[in-house]
């Protein structure tokens, strides 16, 4: 190994660490809360992941593209242009709240047991509010610090303080209400501790809207790949027996448990990978490349074999997980973690967004399909695998791309 790979191995270890530390603070905080929701509202526990998967679906129609084009605009741009940037995120992601907020929290409610209806429906609020958040922008600027402050720690603070009001109630209603008060004061304070000159001129809707449709494509492929990821458990809770679907739910929040290591590994390699060029880019590349492959191999064998076993600690041996959906999960996050590199260092950066959203959408078309019709038929695996499926369709379709844009911007050299 050569001195410039020890400093790659290097440079990856200093950032996995910085973007892994607070992401990890905020992955606890849930396996804090999680089991005492699922014991609070035992068999409408599916009902509160289904809040928690509309409320991510809601969060994705927030965030718009900004999650998938915003780093890397910001990275590139002036500190003038970093506020004007940061500014009209705002006003875009303003604008589809107040369409997105009750429509989640409407939805939730229609889909909810009737003692958990309001709960579930600030909780699905909740969580798309989280789409109001700055996590790109301080992706793209490189500034773990600024993420855990101001997208970690609101969350972390209302999680804690909810817990004892959620014990001695009993009742999980304090959760949602002071989660949304965390997100409301870390959106409002973010501006301005982080821009010292922060000139506003006055709003312009059109220029608000132009910048929405302009990021269609990208937010399309969020969406979508979003829509079909948390579409398991709603389906599952509508198609499936409360007790079913509860212990295919505890199955699917694992699952998302586990997406924070794929999360922290892409956002500290993202910026790294794209900084260089030529042969050392491509060492780069491969070297995300790989450190994916690990991840899917290691995340997916312990999901598969540690999940119903995981699932009866965390909430509780009445909706332990089964060993069917556990497999299929750890299936997918296998092919999830391979393509992710794939999709955020290779092909997204470099104008490839349409053809991810093709993808994705085939993907999501055939993986839900497959889900429904095994909901319908009672088969709780069925859904996990119409998952896994999605995920193993997307790495199919963008493997052969990714490799062309692998070898036309960063060439071999032969001698």
């Amino acid at each position: 190994m050569d001195r410039d790979d020890v400093g790659d191995i290097k440079e990856v270890a200093r950032r996995l660490a910085g973007f892994t530390g607070w992401p990890l603070l905020a992955l606890i905080t849930p396996l804090v809360v999680s089991p005492l929701i699922a014991r609070i509202a035992g068999d409408g526990w599916s009902t509160v992941v289904t809040a928690m998967s509309i409320g991510s679906l809601g969060m994705a129609a927030i965030t718009w593209g900004w999650s998938l084009t915003g780093p890397p605009r910001v990275a590139q741009a002036s500190e003038p242009a970093r506020w004007e940037l940061y500014r009209e995120s705002i006003h875009t992601r303003l604008l589809l709240s107040v369409a997105v907020l009750p429509l989640a929290g409407v939805l939730t409610a229609l889909l909810a047991v009737p003692h958990l209806r309001l709960s579930a429906a600030l909780v699905a609020i909740a969580f798309s509010a989280v789409g109001l958040l700055p996590q790109w922008y301080c992706i793209g600027i490189g500034k773990p610090t600024l993420l855990g402050l101001f997208d970690t720690l609101p969350r972390v603070i209302a999680t804690l303080v909810a817990l004892p009001i959620m014990l001695w109630t009993r009742s999980i209603l304090a959760y949602p209400v002071l989660l949304l008060a965390g997100i409301a004061f870390s959106v409002w304070l973010f501006p301005r501790h982080v821009f010292s000159k922060r000139p506003t001129p006055p709003r312009n809707l059109r220029a608000t809207w132009r910048e929405i449709t302009s990021m269609a494509p990208a937010a399309g492929t969020s969406l979508i790949g979003v829509g079909y990821s948390y579409a398991p458990v709603p389906i599952a809770t509508a198609l499936l027996a409360a007790a079913a679907s509860s212990r295919f739910a505890s199955a699917d929040q694992l699952f998302r448990y586990s997406l924070y290591a794929v999360t922290a590994l892409g956002n500290a390699l993202q910026g790294w990978s794209l900084e260089v060029e030529g042969e050392a880019g491509r060492r780069r590349q491969i070297w995300a490349a790989m450190l994916g492959l690990i991840l899917g191999v290691v995340g997916g064998i312990a999901l598969a074999v540690a999940g119903p076993w995981v699932t009866g600690i965390m909430f509780g041996q009445l909706v332990a997980a089964d060993s069917s959906p556990s497999l299929w999960y750890g299936i997918a996050f296998f092919f999830l973690a391979v393509s992710s590199p794939l999709q955020r260092n290779l092909l997204l950066p470099n104008g490839r967004t349409k053809m991810v959203l093709v993808a994705t959408a085939i993907a999501a078309l055939v993986g839900i399909s497959v889900m429904f019709l095994a909901g319908c038929n009672g088969i709780a695996a069925g859904i996990a695998a119409g998952m896994a499926g999605s995920e193993c369709l997307i790495l199919i379709i963008t493997a052969r791309p990714a490799l062309r844009v692998l070898n036309s911007r960063y060439p071999a050299i032969t001698e």
